[in-house]
């Protein structure tokens, strides 16, 4: 069987959101970026920006997941009380029809948090997109 080779190439796409704590509920997803139809989410990672606070209790917890357009988890449940970067991890499945990459935070302890705020950074291809033609 022969490959046929395609001269087509494109550039990677970064999508960056800034997400707030007023903007979060505990328990409940936000979408916060669309993603194209087609689209392989293929790198990037969640900043701890302002760490979160819940406090209490026997075992406070704040955590984060992040969710693909194809409800993949792209982000596995993530501790947001510390400072830092915690890369995504990609599982490789196309988006075939324009979805959301959604931020689920759930807060646990006796007293909520109060603040937080994460910046989450997206890398990704578009099947069949072609920019530039090489060879």
């Amino acid at each position: 069987m022969t490959i046929t080779k395609q001269s087509g190439r494109q550039e990677l796409l970064s999508a960056k959101i800034d997400i707030p704590f007023a903007s979060l509920v505990s328990g409940v997803a936000l979408p916060v970026m669309e993603m194209p139809a087609n689209s392989f989410v293929v790198g990037g990672g969640l900043v701890v920006a302002t760490v979160f606070d819940s406090s209490g209790g026997v075992s406070p917890t704040d955590t984060v997941v992040v969710t693909g357009a194809s409800a993949e988890a792209l982000l596995a449940s993530t501790d947001v009380q510390t400072l830092g970067w915690t890369p995504l991890t990609p599982t490789g499945n196309k988006s075939t029809t324009v979805g959301n990459i959604s931020v689920t935070w759930t807060g646990v302890g006796d007293v909520a948090a109060a603040h937080g705020a994460l910046t989450l950074f997206v890398n990704y291809l578009v099947d069949g997109r072609a920019e530039v033609s090489q060879g």
